[in-house]
């Protein structure tokens, strides 16, 4: 794994975003993700051992931006550590928008991604720190 690899396949994971508003199936987002998956938020982890789990967990994630109007992430500033061979930290600090171009929420995430047994890359940890609009 080097750190054009990361930075390509983060925006393409970007790009997919689309499906928070309604253009794709929701198990669609099994394809970035790793299972078992992690995230933390300020309060609290979630642990999610089953693909059924991170569908739900994920998903209720995406109906809560589809809610505010979610069109897109434009990313502001990104920072890629690769560890090894496997895995990476990716570093963000974005902001999601609406079709006004209006902001919802700057967030800054960490993510690990490892890759697979079949060389994919997902997310294995995903650490998320909103950080207001």
């Amino acid at each position: 794994m080097d750190g054009t690899t990361v930075e390509r396949w983060f925006a393409e994971y970007l790009e997919f975003a689309v499906v928070a508003r309604s253009e794709r199936d929701v198990v669609e987002l099994l394809q970035w993700y790793s299972v078992p998956l992690t995230i933390t938020l300020d309060d609290a982890a979630i642990q999610m051992a089953t693909a059924e789990e991170v569908v739900a967990v994920v998903g209720s994630q995406v109906k809560q931006l589809q809610a505010e109007g979610f069109v897109r992430s434009v990313e502001l500033v990104g920072e890629t550590t690769v560890l090894n061979g496997s895995p990476a930290l990716r570093g963000e600090e974005l902001v999601r928008r609406r079709a006004d171009d209006s902001a919802i929420e700057h967030v800054n995430m960490t993510y690990v991604l490892v890759r697979t047994h079949h060389d994919d890359m997902r997310v294995a940890v995903m650490a998320v720190h909103a950080s207001g609009t």
